[in-house]
């Protein structure tokens, strides 16, 4: 495949595997997995799961947080959670599998990863890179993630799965009441949240205008 300057990486690990039982972490995984088939692109290979623990896929780049967001949602709804290092740039060489892929982004965020501590995620973009007040917006974002009960992850990931519907369709779509989800939505501060997530959907757009 020919050199893909507009793409994103993401590579993770879960958090403390190891102290969960065979079925928890059988589940994790399979969950991963179904994660990495529903975000497949054909002109992407798919993600994949390295190290036990470990996993890394491709998007596209305005798309980085919105999937980064909707991983992290998805292992929260289970009780889970994983560190996520982020990273737009070239893939020099990019196969039909990620193993035999090379390129900066991947190798950024390998590094990035392997000095990571803790439940949360970490960005750096070689084409554009990052503001302060830009890090600040994906640190604030990574802190109300942490904060999140199983239940208002599920919600929340429902939420912006669905394509950000008006609370009554999510809850018609749930089976619940209308208070209820925005109830959990408000606890969740997804208009925070959503605003952080249409702000980098739409950076590259706003780097090109100002440039």
């Amino acid at each position: 495949m020919p050199l893909q300057p507009d793409v994103a990486v993401i590579s993770g690990d879960l958090i403390r595997s190891s102290a969960l039982s065979a079925a928890a972490y059988q589940q994790l995984i399979q969950t991963l997995t179904r994660f990495f088939a529903d975000n497949s692109s054909a002109k992407l290979p798919q993600g994949s799961l390295f190290r036990g623990d470990g996993f890394q896929l491709l998007c596209p780049a305005p798309e980085l947080i919105n999937t980064a967001l909707r991983l992290r949602l998805t292992l929260q709804s289970q009780g889970a959670d994983a560190r996520l290092s982020l990273a737009r740039g070239p893939i020099e060489q990019l196969a039909e599998t990620l193993a035999s892929s090379r390129g900066s982004a991947l190798t950024l965020a390998g590094h990035q990863l392997d000095k990571m501590r803790g439940p949360h995620w970490l960005a750096q973009d070689l084409i554009q890179p990052l503001n302060k007040a830009e890090q600040l917006l994906l640190w604030s974002c990574s802190v109300q993630l942490c904060q999140l009960t199983a239940r208002q992850a599920k919600v929340l990931l429902h939420y912006f799965a669905s394509g950000k519907p008006a609370h009554q369709q999510l809850a018609s779509s749930l089976g619940v009441s209308r208070a209820n989800i925005t109830q959990l939505l408000n606890q969740a501060q997804y208009d925070l949240i959503s605003e952080i997530d249409d702000y980098f959907a739409t950076r590259h757009l706003q780097k090109a205008m100002e440039a």
